[in-house]
């Protein structure tokens, strides 16, 4: 998803200035994770959880790819959760 991931580089450089670094990031409707994981491989967050109904094989393949970590500490440090944003109380969970 070359496109996808050029579209994230950019957001994310348009937007750090206005985040700053934080503690965690939510990727709703992440798909791949490339958002998530690009704000964690730079240093900006901690933590980031990908909050999606559907996994791509593409998020495991772009976790390994970007994050210098085992795959323990990969999964610590950004991981996918299935979450159905339709429901209320989504982000509560």
């Amino acid at each position: 998803p070359l496109k996808e991931i050029k579209e994230c580089l950019a957001f994310k450089r348009c937007t750090w200035k206005h985040l700053g670094a934080k503690r965690l990031l939510i990727d709703a409707a992440g798909g791949h994770g490339a958002l998530a994981l690009a704000f964690t491989a730079s240093g900006q967050i901690e933590k980031a959880i990908v909050a999606d109904i559907y996994k791509p094989r593409s998020f495991e393949n772009l976790r390994a790819a970007w994050l210098d970590l085992d795959s323990i500490s990969q999964e610590q440090t950004v991981r996918h959760e299935y979450t159905d944003l339709r429901k209320s109380g989504w982000l509560q969970a």
